[in-house]
């Protein structure tokens, strides 16, 4: 080596030594920044993938730091940082990829943080790789924000784990330890793939669920069917909390997902859930078990908006139900924000739902509808099982008509509609339907029947609508040069055959109202059409005299201008109420929805009809 080298080689050692001293004295993390940008990602270990050309090392005191929205992977064994910081990027440790995060020599405490003010960020460990590090927080970022473990991956923390946003595990395969604590929060996404068994998150410490979070369950070539359970955390000193919500495929009538959270442990299991009934017209409930039976010791009914009434509750105690077994379990008989009640036989414990049974408790749900789309379905069912204190998240169910617009579906034939279900009237300038999967029929030629109607093909509110060119993704059209659609209350406007037949049912249904900035998000139901009843035009169910009078109360009225409480049948705009809606009620004088029949009117109720006729100044036997 000639001189000049030698003072080249001599002066990186003194610069590296004089650095080393440096960070010593401040007590220092140096942060190296990631700063490769390719599609496909770079590799931890190049040095030509760093701001710093080298690779951070915890033995210097170094971090590293993906900040750019790039990613970097680990493939094979990489050198230690003294902490990874996630800001906006993913980092991805895949097949034979050995990576831990360690503190530093004199600082650094060798902590993973994924996740900053709105950036997308994601720790992901794959197949074969392994990942270590003392300290994990997956708390902030935007909610796509995520940690992601699967197949033969290997996660360990040997002290505290926080795992907020997004955590997505997929088993059975994957192992998951944590030495210290474990707060799960946010979307906690289970991906199970074997019948009996999936990855459980060994914790040495407590666990706390936070009372936002929300379990959602993946099945990937597994049926859930009842009796099916899987262990998701072990071998904690105790849990707190439990989920606020239970998502999963659904399996049956009154089958759901329960969660259980005692001895140390978080489970679900496929169990059968009880149930309550709300009617979204009167507001009355009832609570059943309609899957199996249940022993039900203690039930809650929370409304976090205040919707409950209790004054109008009926509840088991005052119906003396089960030999008045039961006591209401808060003072003055509940309030708008929770009612709640406990049996109170010692020796029994317990009363059995057979499967099956239901029990009114009474309208305890203030209906009433102020603003179109106004929410007001938050009510929530828990209750005690005996031998439990895990309580028990049931099934809500809302029957009637949504106070929105919904998308009607029929995967049958593929046909849709939009129908506004609310007793308030709605006047829309754009909506848009997506599909991710993929399943709409834009056109004629991606459907097996006349593909999307839209409104511009219709011309509809007057011409002033245009169509966008859709996709098998996405359909939509909206109103910029004429005046926005009105639709009605009850009103149902035909959008062709938009679905294409077999497709994923996955359609996001989604309008603008005129004089407003922010969308909306409208109901999807899918299933056949209920016919409507023939001349039952208030739609409760029968053919009555509240049919009758909405004829008569409503003679040669236009279409356009009929009550809210006009709902099936409706006349279109410029077509005004006259004898073809008398007949529809005088020929089916009787009928139910479940009865339809083609009488002839019945003499009383003609001689009623005439005594109407005599009193109704302008009627049909006066016109």
């Amino acid at each position: 080596m000639n001189s000049k080298m030698k003072q080249i080689v001599w002066g990186c050692h003194v610069a590296g030594l004089i650095a080393l001293l440096a960070v010593t004295a401040h007590a220092q993390t140096t942060v190296y920044n990631w700063d490769n940008t390719e599609a496909g990602g770079g590799d931890w270990t190049v040095g030509g993938n760093w701001v710093s050309l080298i690779a951070p090392e915890a033995f210097f005191d170094e971090s590293g730091n993906i900040g750019n929205g790039g990613t970097a992977f680990v493939a094979g064994p990489a050198s230690s940082p003294a902490g990874i910081t996630i800001p906006n990027g993913t980092l991805e440790i895949r097949n034979g990829g050995t990576l831990a995060s360690t503190p530093g020599s004199t600082t650094g405490d060798g902590a993973v943080v994924v996740g900053q003010g709105s950036n997308e960020s994601q720790l992901k460990v794959l197949g074969g790789g392994s990942f270590t590090a003392p300290i994990l927080r997956v708390n902030a970022g935007s909610a796509d924000t995520s940690l992601e473990l699967s197949d033969t991956g290997s996660l360990s923390i040997t002290g505290n784990a926080t795992l907020g946003r997004t955590a997505k595990i997929t088993g059975p395969d994957a192992t998951f330890s944590v030495g210290g604590d474990l707060t799960i929060g946010g979307n906690f996404v289970s991906e199970i793939t074997d019948a009996s068994s999936h990855t459980a998150i060994g914790v040495t410490g407590g666990v706390t669920i936070d009372s936002g979070a929300a379990l959602n369950l993946e099945f990937n070539g597994v049926t859930p069917t009842s009796g099916d359970s899987w262990t998701l955390v072990s071998g904690s000193t105790g849990v707190s909390g439990n989920f606020a919500s239970v998502s999963g495929p659904p399996v049956g009538e009154g089958i759901g997902y329960k969660v259980d959270t005692s001895g140390g442990d978080v489970s679900v299991a496929v169990s059968a859930l009880m149930k309550l009934t709300v009617d979204r017209q009167t507001g009355a409930a009832s609570i059943s078990s309609p899957g199996d039976a249940i022993d039900l010791k203690l039930y809650s009914i929370r409304s976090p908006g205040g919707y409950l009434t209790p004054n109008t509750w009926d509840s088991f105690e005052d119906s003396g139900f089960d030999g008045g077994s039961w006591i209401q379990g808060l003072p003055n008989g509940g309030n708008p924000n929770g009612l709640a009640e406990v049996h109170n036989n010692p020796p029994l414990d317990a009363t059995t739902f057979s499967a099956g049974q239901s029990q009114s408790i009474g309208n305890i749900w203030d209906n009433a509808v102020t603003a179109f789309a106004g929410i007001r379905e938050d009510l929530s069912l828990t209750y005690l099982e005996p031998g439990s204190n895990t309580a028990v998240k049931g099934i809500v169910e809302y029957t009637g008509n949504h106070n929105n617009l919904v998308l009607l579906v029929d995967p049958e034939t593929g046909e849709g509609a939009i129908q506004n279900q609310s007793s308030i009237d709605a006047t829309i300038k754009v909506y848009s339907v997506r599909s991710e999967s993929g399943s709409l029929a834009f056109d004629a030629s991606e459907s097996q029947g006349t593909g999307w109607d839209s409104f511009d093909e219709q011309n509809l509110g007057d011409g002033g609508w245009l169509r966008g060119k859709g996709s098998s993704n996405v359909i939509v059209e909206g109103n910029q040069v004429g005046s926005a659609l009105q639709i009605s209350s009850g009103a149902v406007f035909d959008i062709g055959v938009p679905f294409n037949i077999g497709g994923t049912e996955d359609l996001l249904f989604e309008f603008l109202l005129d004089g407003t900035t922010q969308r909306m998000a409208g109901i999807v139901e899918y299933g056949p059409p209920t016919p409507d009843l023939e001349g039952d035009y208030d739609d409760n169910g029968e053919v009555a005299v509240g049919d009758l009078n909405l004829v008569l109360f409503n003679w040669n009225e236009d279409g356009a201008d009929l009550p809210a409480g006009w709902v099936n049948e409706r006349p279109e705009p410029g077509t005004s109420v006259a004898v073809e809606q008398l007949n529809g009620v005088l020929f089916n004088w009787g009928d139910t929805a479940a009865i339809a029949t083609v009488p002839e009117p019945a003499s009383c109720l003609l001689l009623l009809l005439g005594g109407i006729c005599l009193l109704r100044r302008g009627g049909p036997c006066l016109s």
